[in-house]
């Protein structure tokens, strides 16, 4: 495979993760005063995106790797879910005098 599709490849799983992570988040101020219809509207039309590009994207790989990629990528997620908000600032901390 050219490395430059399989390059986007994977830059569309990153990016498919990060969306996964936004809308476990999401999911969590449901029912707040935040959440409001156009939100809500928003984030469902996502959700169905992302499920359906999610399936045509792991299409070119084999079962096995398939469920490790969808393993790996679930903790990822949920290592940022569990973060705080002081554990994510941490992790990307870089002083802007140095």
């Amino acid at each position: 495979m050219d490395n430059n599709i399989l390059k986007a490849q994977y830059d569309f799983i990153k990016l498919l993760a990060c969306l996964q992570a936004s809308l476990e988040i999401f999911d969590e101020i449901e029912g707040t005063p935040y959440y409001k219809q156009g939100l809500k509207n928003s984030v469902n039309n996502t959700k169905k995106a992302v499920e359906k590009v999610l399936t045509v994207t792991f299409r070119f790989l084999d079962n096995d790797e398939k469920e490790e990629t969808y393993r790996s990528i679930d903790r990822a997620v949920n290592n940022i879910l569990e973060s705080t908000v002081e554990d994510l600032f941490l992790s990307g901390y870089q002083p802007m005098n140095q």
